[in-house]
């Protein structure tokens, strides 16, 4: 009975999510590109970007959304959405990035 320890393994899930302005590209040769609110990729996000005013980046608890969705009160038909909501803890939502740039 001497130094004993327990180890526990925790994981912690965060998405983060840019909402509008410019993303840069992994290669110099091609130009940045502006982000559509409207592409498939972040249209399922717009439940989670209702709650972001303004220009201050957002962090979202999906704890209480889950729950919500484990004990049926609410319902979401969009499967990624609800992928999102059980896959993440926190989701970050970044309401406007600048492409970085290639240095000359």
């Amino acid at each position: 009975m001497g130094d004993e320890w327990l180890f526990i393994s925790v994981s912690l899930h965060i998405l983060v999510v840019k909402k509008s302005g410019t993303q840069g590209s992994p290669f110099k040769e091609f130009p940045e590109q502006t982000i559509n609110e409207n592409s498939n990729n972040i249209k399922v996000l717009k439940p989670i970007f209702s709650a972001v005013e303004g220009n201050e980046w957002y962090c979202v608890d999906m704890l209480p959304l889950r729950n919500k969705l484990e004990n049926k009160e609410i319902i979401v038909k969009d499967v990624t959405l609800s992928r999102i909501i059980n896959g993440f803890d926190f989701v970050v939502v970044i309401p406007k990035v600048t492409a970085s740039k290639f240095p000359e």
